[in-house]
């Protein structure tokens, strides 16, 4: 589904973890569009380049005010104290929950076709 920024509100900046909390970031799919993937990175410089094209798409989030669209990965990054933050990732969007206990706060970013190029190029898809 294609990300169309109407009727929206206003999201937050996301708070990564600093990479030497982060254990290992897991990228899966479930085969639609592209074939299935699943991934689990855990060396410390990739880690790094992963967190650093994330931050640098962190800004500009919004919160639909109606269905959030279905994902074609999902990002897990898992921290040293067993924690878990998600992302999602979508046909021109990105998407997170920085509070995974309310719905509500569900929140998208639109991706240029050069941050989603790069965003998938760094996750190894």
């Amino acid at each position: 589904m294609m990300l169309s920024i109407s009727g929206c509100y206003e999201g937050e900046k996301l708070v990564f973890p600093k990479s030497d909390e982060v254990r290992s970031i897991k990228v899966t799919s479930y085969g639609f569009p592209d074939p299935k993937v699943e991934n689990e990175i855990s060396d410390r410089r990739h880690i790094e380049n992963i967190l650093k094209a994330l931050e640098s798409a962190n800004n500009n989030w919004h919160r639909p005010v109606d269905t959030y669209p279905s994902n074609q990965y999902t990002i897990e990054i898992k921290n040293t104290l067993n924690g878990v933050m998600y992302l999602w990732l979508g046909a021109n969007w990105l998407g997170s929950n920085p509070e995974l206990a309310n719905t509500k706060k569900q929140q998208l970013r639109r991706l240029d076709d050069k941050e989603l190029v790069e965003i998938k190029r760094i996750l190894g898809i």
